[in-house]
């Protein structure tokens, strides 16, 4: 990606730099991820290394996420978040990226060496672009075994690839808290 200094120049000067910039900028510059806690909320939250289980007051329904933050900006990148979320309680995987990715190829995800999985991106707002997969045996049984996944999109005004990992550190430990906290209500 080649990014023009009179652009950079101008989207400083006016105080906005588009996201593909600055995740150009940091991707190229070798800019560490930091992954930091999520922003505070009053629930009570269980940390299991790289994931942190969160039960919205107290109770149902919970779920696990873990969210991936630039170094120096702290601008979240990705948050993952995995429950029995939305009206159906179905078990599903919920994928936030930043705004100005390439809409119509959506967004991969792949843990270690598997198979990809592809979702489609379904709405965004000021918060990013949201993407859903349905968390199937099959998908639930790599992310608990896996050390790696990896989120793919593309930026949307160059077609970069942006990968962001992210460690499954936990996850295990987190979806077993996640499941006896369903059990108990």
């Amino acid at each position: 990606m080649k990014t023009s200094t009179a652009h950079v120049l101008r989207a400083r000067a006016t105080g906005r730099l588009p996201i593909a910039v600055l995740l150009h900028l940091f991707l190229t510059l070798g800019g560490p991820f930091s992954r930091p806690a999520e922003a505070q909320a009053p629930s009570p939250k269980q940390s299991f290394e790289s994931w942190l289980l969160t039960c919205e007051n107290g109770r149902p329904p919970c779920y696990i996420s873990q969210s991936i933050q630039l170094t120096g900006t702290g601008q979240r990148i990705l948050r993952v978040v995995t429950g029995h979320l939305g009206p159906e309680g179905r078990p599903i995987l919920h994928l936030t990226v930043p705004l100005g990715i390439y809409l119509p190829l959506g967004v991969a995800l792949r843990v270690d060496e598997g198979p990809q999985h592809k979702a489609e991106v379904q709405t965004c707002t000021t918060d990013g672009c949201e993407a859903t997969l349905l968390l199937d045996t099959a998908l639930l049984a790599a992310l608990t075994e896996g050390k790696l996944t990896q989120v793919a999109f593309l930026d949307a005004v160059t077609r970069r690839q942006i990968t962001v990992a992210v460690p499954m550190a936990g996850f295990r430990q987190a979806h077993t808290a996640l499941q006896q906290q369903a059990a108990s209500r």
